[in-house]
């Protein structure tokens, strides 16, 4: 990717530079990774079985581990990385609770943590296109970055996309016992997962409410297991989430409870109490007649959370 910067009229190119995966992108990665990733960094080199994983962190959002690894290699199958992390990562669940609490002084439960939503993240400074490909499969969770360094210190993280639409799966291809036991694991969750099929009129709600958040500003989605994150594009921190009812939906708000206003929508306050998600105050909508009012204080919420932005 080719940067310009402007200068009077004129725009003048930035030079990217030799990267050093180690030197240059690890360290800074690991020094950034809530401003990068939205993720909490938990450990660097860490040696298990015969690998020495390079970077351990943990999304607060879906309560899973990620491993981040900086690739090198050219030739090396991306499927096959993946895979043999996951592998390892599952296989040792106590190691990595046991890590996350000697590096945060969190206690943290084997149940508190989803392993269906572990995945993985690899650096690199370019991938092939066979490689790019990989992440076509959809019950692979592994995620591509390119990064490049640029003068003036700049460094750029740019997330690849397959061109292969995500239909094929690991599962259709003959595995071994390991590959197999892994894959039963992960989970890609999606809107049918939180919405039954006779939840008609939470569904509704839902579609309405989305489709009014949209014209906030551009607005993305992450599905996990128990809510539906969303979050401005420039951030990986949620602003709200929504946790799907029968009739109805929980609408989570990160503000507390006595900075938002609503005359018609009672809030009610969370801050202290044990939930998934990661709002401090909650409303329930289950009328379509109220999506204005849970949109005024979406609208609250957005201004209150990025404030500078």
């Amino acid at each position: 990717m080719t940067l310009f910067k402007l200068q009077g009229k004129k725009l003048l190119k930035i030079r990217d530079k030799p990267i050093d995966l180690e030197k240059d992108i690890q360290k800074v990665t690991e020094d950034n990774l809530n401003e990068i990733f939205g993720l909490k960094f938990i450990h660097t080199e860490f040696p298990i079985q015969n690998f020495r994983l390079d970077t351990v962190a943990f999304d607060d959002e879906t309560k899973s581990f990620v491993i981040i690894e900086y690739k090198k290699e050219k030739n090396i199958s991306v499927v096959d990385q993946a895979l043999a992390y996951l592998s390892v990562m599952l296989n040792n669940k106590a190691e990595f609770i046991l890590l996350y609490q000697e590096k945060t002084g969190i206690n943290l439960k084997r149940e508190e943590v989803d392993w269906s939503q572990s995945r993985i993240i690899l650096i690199a400074d370019s991938f092939t296109n066979y490689q790019e490909n990989a992440i076509g499969f959809k019950d692979l969770p592994i995620e591509l970055y390119e990064a490049k360094l640029y003068e003036d210190s700049l460094i750029f993280y740019n997330s690849l996309k397959s061109n292969l639409k995500r239909v094929a799966t690991l599962k259709s291809i003959k595995q071994t016992k390991d590959v197999e036991d892994t894959l039963r694991e992960i989970k890609e969750y999606t809107l049918e997962d939180h919405f039954k099929e006779d939840w008609k009129l939470s569904k509704r709600i839902f579609d309405k409410l989305k489709e009014e958040t949209d014209s906030i500003d551009i607005i993305n989605e992450k599905i996990t297991k128990f809510y539906l994150a969303y979050s401005k594009e420039e951030s990986n921190r949620s602003f709200f989430e929504i946790v799907a009812q029968k009739q109805g939906l929980k609408v989570y708000l990160r503000p507390m409870k006595d900075e938002l206003r609503s005359p018609h929508l009672h809030l009610y306050d969370c801050s202290k109490m044990g939930h998934w998600t990661n709002g401090n105050t909650y409303f329930v909508i289950d009328k379509i007649e109220d999506v204005p009012y849970a949109l005024d204080l979406i609208k609250q919420t957005y201004d209150l959370v990025y404030p500078e932005m």
